[in-house]
């Protein structure tokens, strides 16, 4: 059906494909950095949650095409196990952060 092929193709054709992520150094105290491969530029949210589900860091940010390296400042916040979600249309992503 040459209806449903367009819709599939726009469909593709609209999805930003996050790949690669990586959070390091983890454990850490003072700073973590987020790595991940982006295969279109695009909008999205980066949270750091706490285990009771309170948002304790939250940016709206612009990827680009490639590689995005997004340094996220630890500095108040206390030791414990954080959940950094990476969020955007077609994505939701998280990584378990522990801050010492």
């Amino acid at each position: 059906n040459v209806l449903n092929s367009a819709r599939l193709a726009n469909a593709s054709a609209d999805q930003i494909e996050i790949s690669d992520v990586r959070l390091f150094p983890n454990p850490s105290s003072d700073r973590s950095t987020l790595n991940f491969s982006s295969e279109v530029g695009g909008d999205y949210t980066l949270s750091v949650v706490d285990l009771s589900g309170r948002v304790v860091i939250q940016e709206n940010r612009t990827s680009v095409v490639g590689l995005n390296n997004v340094e996220i400042n630890l500095n108040g916040l206390s030791k414990g196990t954080y959940m950094v979600i990476l969020l955007n249309a077609n994505n939701n992503i998280s990584k378990k952060l522990v801050v010492e």
